[in-house]
């Protein structure tokens, strides 16, 4: 049976979020995209060579909780099944709440 889990929180201070493989970051040119009002008109985009994805996290800045999605995965065992950081300040508390009593 999957379980969610608190794994942190994130803090945005650009109004969006970057999700990637960190190993990447120096070959990313994302940092000129941040400076690019244009790109900043889509809520979503892919970087470079598809080593990430910008999101707009639609609230501004701020300190967004992190959770992870857990559960068996074949032969593997335990694994992380899915990330969802939560957004949307105004449905954030039901959203922590109904999360929160799922968490281990």
């Amino acid at each position: 049976m999957d379980k969610t889990i608190k794994i942190g929180k994130v803090w945005v201070d650009s109004g969006h979020i970057i999700i990637g493989d960190p190993v990447y970051t120096e070959d990313m040119k994302y940092s000129k995209l941040l400076n690019n009002p244009k790109a900043f008109k889509k809520n979503h985009f892919q970087v470079d060579r598809n080593l990430a994805v910008i999101s707009s996290s639609g609230m501004g800045d701020g300190e967004y909780p992190v959770f992870a999605k857990v559960g068996k995965f074949g032969k593997f065992g335990t694994r992380t099944k899915s990330v969802t950081i939560v957004f949307d300040t105004a449905k954030e508390r039901e959203m922590v709440n109904k999360l929160m009593k799922k968490v281990i």
